[in-house]
């Protein structure tokens, strides 16, 4: 008995014993199936986002925030009276009731599923986790929590705010349901702003029901970096109330605005707007984040001269004061007349730099069939015409530049801005090229100084110091002063964009009048404009590009009469804002004699009446171009001439009788010339050979 006693009492010891050992190894030693278990039945996870980085402009001005907001989720199987909570839920949160309660139902749904294949292994446990809606104001949790309702809960999640919606939409975008960039800058630097995704964890209790505390949830996480961009908010605005003041002064359909820092190519302000746009409010306006100075593009009229002539000066082609004879405002090209943009111009004789400053389209394509249709396409590929500026934005276009051939009527409509597409950004970054010495930049709208650390693959533009990227070197500097003393003739009294000036400074621009293409069809919108005006301020030292653009002004339709002043206006603020002191011109404030190449140094002699001119009442540059012309009393430039100019042109001078021209080869144009051009007259006599190719 006793031995039997004895037995039992081990046996019992030792399952004691047994049971103590595994509940020590379960409770004490780790073990990684039963955690996984654990972690199964008692808590799950979801995936919140973090405050996503600030965006600011140049100044430090915020223009998109993240603020405190919270989502709500509901458990499904803890929900009683799924219709009636659906029915709440919605008119709260404003969303479908349908969609809120097919949430709720979801276990229902997915049972009735798994019971349509009678497979034992296809029905799925019940869904415990669903979200109902994202990022709510906080004065609506307020109230939902008033109601208590079992199942629903709260985690507080970033809410993407912006301060100034209706200026930088199109520009900054905006995010997606999930805190992701969807659009502009918050698309291309999404993975600069976004904060790392963090998972919360949430517990139940024995039941699976989730255990919380007063139905909230909160989350720290790492935060986005902030971003500053090139932006100035200041001038923004600005621009966009001179468009929109322009748009009303003129009926017009809508107008584009860019400004650049000259020297950097970063964008300060960019903006379209249009009729429809001022008048609505931002909820109103179909497709906001669409950036039409981007997307956008039209044929840029007479402000592409500038190209072709400064293309023509940098192969020595043609200089300053080369003078052309534009056919009386009249051309035949093929089965095509050319004809002047105003009716009333009847040009004869006029040099390189009065073809500019008056916008003469038989002279800029007589240019630009001197360059050829090779290379005058090289040259607007050069210049950044039919190719993406690059700038870090999404949609942009690269407008349109037909290949190779070119008919001769074609070349002559693309000499003057005709039979090409171009974008704002790409005129006002050729512009820049001229304004900084002859650097085409890439366009950037990220202020230098940023500190990135994050540097998306594909963006070889930004590094930590954000320099601008050095894209061609496409004019000497030589050659792009020449350039800027022919705009700012542009803007001289008889030039085109005299209505651009600006009291105290010089400027330097063109202006540019384009018929509007169909966009239904073939040819052109009858009556229908597009007026612009590209140029920089101050011209002797350039600080801003600025380009603007007016499309169908019922009210003029000249770039000189609608954009030159809407120019002058954005330039005026601009100088006052940035507090440039006015130019004060003296006798050596501009010197001509350092700015034309070395052969022109001796004939562009500037007396003591002209540089009185350079001293006007406005402070601005009042060149008369038709002085930069050659001298009676010099030999005169026969190159490039054909023999019907040639005698034209001998026929002008005082002593035309006594010229003893001698003419060598058989060719249309005249490649060289006996004595040199633009040189004193020998004193025994006058002959000149000339030899034609």
């Amino acid at each position: 008995m006793k031995s039997r006693i004895i037995i039992i009492f081990l046996f019992s010891s030792s399952i004691w014993c047994l049971l103590l050992v595994r509940a020590f190894v379960i409770q004490v030693l780790p073990n990684d199936k039963l955690t996984q278990r654990q972690q199964k039945l008692f808590q799950t996870q979801i995936q919140v986002q973090g405050r996503r980085g600030t965006i600011y402009d140049r100044n430090g001005e915020e223009l998109a925030i993240s603020v405190s907001a919270y989502s709500i989720f509901a458990d499904p199987t803890l929900i009683k009276k799924p219709k009636e909570v659906a029915q709440v839920l919605s008119q709260e949160l404003k969303v479908n009731y349908s969609e809120i309660l097919n949430k709720l139902l979801i276990n229902q749904t997915l049972n009735k599923l798994s019971n349509i294949t009678s497979n034992q292994n296809n029905k799925q446990k019940d869904k415990k986790f669903v979200w109902l809606k994202r990022r709510v104001d906080t004065e609506k949790i307020d109230k939902i929590k008033k109601l208590k309702f079992a199942g629903i809960g709260f985690i507080e999640e970033p809410k993407r705010i912006y301060l100034s919606d209706d200026l930088f939409a199109p520009i900054i975008g905006t995010t997606n349901q999930e805190g992701l960039g969807a659009e502009g800058v918050e698309k291309q630097f999404d993975s600069i702003l976004k904060p790392n995704t963090e998972k919360v964890t949430v517990k139940r209790d024995a039941r699976g029901r989730p255990l919380q505390v007063n139905g909230l949830l909160v989350t720290e996480s790492h935060d986005g970096q902030d971003l500053y961009l090139s932006l100035d908010r200041e001038i923004q605005f600005r621009l966009n109330k001179e468009l929109k003041n322009t748009i009303e002064s003129h009926e017009a359909d809508s107008a584009y605005g860019v400004v650049l820092d000259a020297q950097t190519s970063e964008v300060v302000a960019m903006t379209a707007v249009s009729r429809d746009f001022a008048q609505k409010a931002f909820s109103e306006i179909e497709n906001p984040y669409r950036n039409k100075s981007l997307i956008e593009s039209f044929e840029p009229g007479s402000t592409l001269k500038t190209f072709v002539i400064a293309e023509a000066i940098a192969r020595a082609q043609i200089q300053a004061n080369t003078r052309i004879f534009c056919e009386n405002g009249k051309m035949r090209v093929g089965k095509n007349t050319i004809r002047e943009a105003d009716s009333h111009h009847q040009f004869t004789y006029l040099s390189t730099s009065e073809i500019l400053s008056l916008s003469s389209n038989i002279g800029a394509a007589k240019i630009g069939f001197q360059l050829g249709a090779e290379n005058l396409r090289e040259a607007l590929l050069k210049f950044g015409f039919g190719l993406k500026t690059g700038i870090e934005l999404p949609g942009e276009s690269s407008g349109i530049l037909q290949n190779l051939p070119w008919s001769k009527h074609l070349l002559s409509n693309i000499s003057f801005g005709h039979g090409v597409s171009t974008t704002p950004l790409q005129i006002a970054n050729a512009y820049a090229s001229i304004a900084n010495g002859g650097l085409l930049k890439r366009p950037t709208v990220i202020k230098n100084g940023n500190s990135i650390e994050k540097i998306p693959w594909w963006n070889s533009i930004i590094n930590k110091k954000n320099k601008s990227e050095l894209v061609k070197r496409v004019l000497t500097p030589e050659q792009a002063n020449v350039i800027k003393l022919m705009l700012m003739g542009v803007t001289a009294p008889g030039g085109t964009g005299v209505n651009a000036r600006v009291s105290g400074y010089i400027v330097a621009g063109k202006t540019g009048t384009a018929q509007k293409v169909n966009p239904n069809g073939l040819g052109y919108v009858k009556g229908a404009y597009i007026s612009s005006f590209a140029g920089f301020i101050p011209a002797d030292n350039p600080r801003y590009v600025i380009y603007v653009a007016v499309d169908t002004p019922k009210k003029d339709y000249y770039g000189s009469q609608v954009a030159a002043p809407l120019f002058a206006n954005v330039s005026t603020f601009l100088m006052q804002k940035e507090g440039i002191v006015p130019t004060v011109l003296h006798e050596n404030a501009f010197n001509i004699s350092s700015t034309f190449p070395n052969d022109l140094k001796n004939e562009n002699k500037i007396n003591s009446e002209n540089k009185e001119q350079l001293i006007n009442e406005q402070s601005n540059l009042d060149l008369n171009i038709q002085e930069i012309t050659t001298d009676e009393d010099l030999v005169p430039d026969l190159r490039n001439l054909n023999l019907r100019e040639v005698q034209l042109e001998i026929g002008r001078l005082k002593d035309s009788k006594n010229l003893d021209l001698k003419i060598i080869g058989n060719g249309n144009m005249v490649e060289e010339m006996d004595p040199q051009p633009n040189q004193p007259w020998p004193k025994k006599d006058r002959k000149v050979k000339i030899k034609m190719r």
